[in-house]
């Protein structure tokens, strides 16, 4: 059990002991319980969320039955909701060719940040007396900008920015080749690779790191640790303890990545990329590849197929 996830049951009950005014542990009921969710519900709670409500407080109830501070679990008639039915977000899978893009433009934009040209901003959305901006990047104006960047910039500052986009890409690549969730990613520090082993490269994620709170040991391919590896070649003096990514990105510069990168942020069926996507892009090539399910279940951590 990762502290993390700790910290979210209690956040929960804590909400739930507030919202149900429990006083003393009569108070838990399965009739207090169920007028919450209708409220929860009526103000656009998504179910999945709703359930998890009901977990933490299935759970806390069961405690106190073992601890024999209650006779029996109060919320037996507290059921989850349906989640199939009420999916708020469902996210899809990038192609190989979409990955390319991204990873290509992710690399550039730091430097094309800098080569953006100015538009006027028409007079009906003017606020105040800016009467331009800059544009956005995409992907018809991305290798433009990154020229005039180039020729805008020092070569110092060119060098930062570069390390900058390859650190991103690095992150990008590691997501979708290993299936790590963000904050897993995020977390990740020297110590924990192991680019010279033998016989495959691999990795290790902490059980205080993963979402399952169990310790696992990643493969990792020969391309992703080449990357890796040039990543480091200028922080050969810090220590096992430093994180892998100094400026890991967060979900606005994923969706300008990806803006940049020609990929669009909904398709016409509704489902969403995001930066979680990307977790979800490596389950799909799994599957794609032919990958047997059992083989992809414990690739992916997931508790079951």
């Amino acid at each position: 059990m990762s502290e993390n996830y700790r910290k979210n049951v209690k956040s929960r009950l804590n909400i739930l002991v507030q919202d149900l005014k429990i006083k003393k542990l009569a108070d838990i009921t399965s009739d207090a319980m169920n007028r919450w969710l209708s409220k929860a519900e009526d103000k656009d709670m998504a179910a999945a969320t709703r359930n998890e409500y009901v977990i933490s407080m299935h759970a806390f109830c069961n405690w106190l039955v073992r601890e024999q501070r209650i006779v029996a679990n109060p919320l037996t008639m507290v059921q989850k909701a349906d989640r199939a039915s009420d999916r708020r977000h469902i996210r899809r899978a990038l192609t190989i060719e979409e990955v390319g893009n991204l990873l290509r433009a992710t690399a550039l934009r730091p430097i094309a940040e800098w080569g953006r040209g100015k538009i006027e901003i028409p007079k009906s959305k003017r606020k105040g007396r800016q009467t331009w901006k800059y544009e956005s990047i995409t992907q018809q104006n991305l290798d433009a900008c990154y020229e005039r960047g180039l020729a805008k910039l020092k070569q110092p500052h060119i060098k930062k920015l570069e390390r900058l986009g390859r650190e991103r890409a690095l992150f990008y690549l590691l997501a979708v080749s290993t299936g790590l969730r963000h904050k897993e990613l995020r977390s990740l520090t020297l110590g924990q690779l192991f680019l010279d082993a033998k016989p495959a490269p691999y990795f290790e994620l902490y059980a205080n790191q993963s979402k399952s709170g169990k310790e696992s040991r990643l493969p990792l391919r020969t391309d992703v640790v080449e990357k890796i590896k040039q990543h480091l070649e200028h922080r050969s003096k810090q220590g096992y303890k430093a994180l892998l990514f100094d400026n890991p990105p967060g979900i606005r510069v994923f969706d300008a990545d990806c803006q940049a990168a020609g990929i669009a942020k909904n398709d016409m069926r509704g489902r969403v990329v995001d930066i979680h996507a990307l977790r979800t892009t490596f389950g799909t090539h799994l599957a794609v590849a032919g990958v047997h399910p059992r083989v992809a279940q414990a690739a992916m951590r997931h508790s079951r197929i």
